[in-house]
C-alpha cells in the first residue's frame, strides 16, 4: 500500500448567508491557486454533518503533502503567499475564519475496503497522559482500532500525530475514520460493537483516562489531486 501522505487540515466558516461566496470562491479560486505549487499533491473538502453534537468548523479542507518537508516548503512558498494576500482581500471585511490550521504526520492505516469514492470522515483527536503515550498507543493500534474494525460499515482508518511545526492548542494525535456515506457511519456509531469499544476502554483506562477533544462527522464536497 501506498505511504500516506502527511495532513494539513483547514477548518473554516463563514458568517451567515455567505456560505455560496465562500465555496465558489474556495473551489473556484483558493484551492486553484494554491495547487499551482508541486508541493501540494492532493486536497479535499468537506461539510460538517450534523450528526453528533459539539462545536466544530463547518467546513473541512484537507490538504496532503508527501511528508512534513513538502508541507514545509509549500508554507514559505510564493503560491501561498498569492493566496494569503487574495484570502484578505476577498474577506476583508472579517466574514471568514479558520479555527483549525494543524499539521498532522502519518503513523499507521487499516484499510478494510476501498470504497470508490471520497469517503465520509469520521475526525477523532484524541489526547493522552505524557506518561501514558506508550501505553495509548500500543492499545490504539492493536485493540482498540481492530474492534471497531470488526462492524461492516467501517471501511478504513488512518492514525496521525501532531506535527511538531503545528502553532496553537490541537489533540495529540488524530484519528480518520472512512465510511461510505452518513448512513453507514450512523450505523456504525450504533452499534453493538462500538458499545463494547467503549466499555473496554473503562476497563483499560480505570486509573487515568484519556481525552477525546474531537468528535465531528464530514461529508465530501470536492477533491482535487495531480
Amino acid at each position: 500500500m501506498q505511504d500516506k501522505p502527511a495532513v494539513f487540515l483547514a477548518g473554516t466558516q463563514c458568517g451567515p448567508g455567505l456560505d455560496d461566496k465562500l465555496n465558489n470562491w474556495y473551489n473556484g479560486t483558493h484551492i486553484p491557486m494554491l495547487l499551482k505549487s508541486e508541493h501540494l499533491q492532493r486536497v479535499t473538502r468537506y461539510k460538517l454533518a450534523p450528526v453528533i453534537e459539539g462545536e466544530y468548523p463547518s467546513y473541512l479542507a484537507i490538504y496532503e503533502f508527501k511528508d512534513r518537508q513538502g508541507f514545509e516548503a509549500w508554507m514559505s512558498g510564493p503560491e501561498l503567499l498569492a493566496a494569503s494576500k487574495d484570502t484578505q482581500q476577498t474577506w476583508a471585511e472579517g466574514e471568514f475564519e479558520a479555527p483549525w490550521l494543524v499539521l498532522y504526520e502519518p503513523l499507521k492505516t487499516w484499510q478494510k475496503t476501498e470504497l470508490g469514492s471520497e469517503p465520509v470522515m469520521f475526525v477523532v483527536g484524541t489526547q493522552c497522559h505524557p506518561d501514558d503515550d506508550e501505553k495509548f498507543n500500543h492499545w490504539y493500534n492493536r485493540t482498540h482500532i481492530p474492534m471497531l474494525l470488526e462492524s461492516e460499515h467501517l471501511a478504513g482508518a488512518t492514525r496521525y500525530k501532531l506535527a511538531p511545526v503545528t502553532e496553537g492548542e490541537y489533540p495529540a494525535y488524530l484519528a480518520l475514520y472512512e465510511y461510505k456515506d452518513v448512513p453507514a457511519f450512523e450505523k456504525w456509531y450504533s452499534s453493538s460493537k462500538i458499545l463494547a469499544t467503549r466499555e473496554e476502554r473503562k476497563v483499560t483506562w480505570a486509573e487515568r483516562d484519556f481525552e477525546v477533544k474531537w468528535t465531528a462527522v464530514y461529508e465530501p464536497l470536492k477533491s482535487w489531486h495531480k
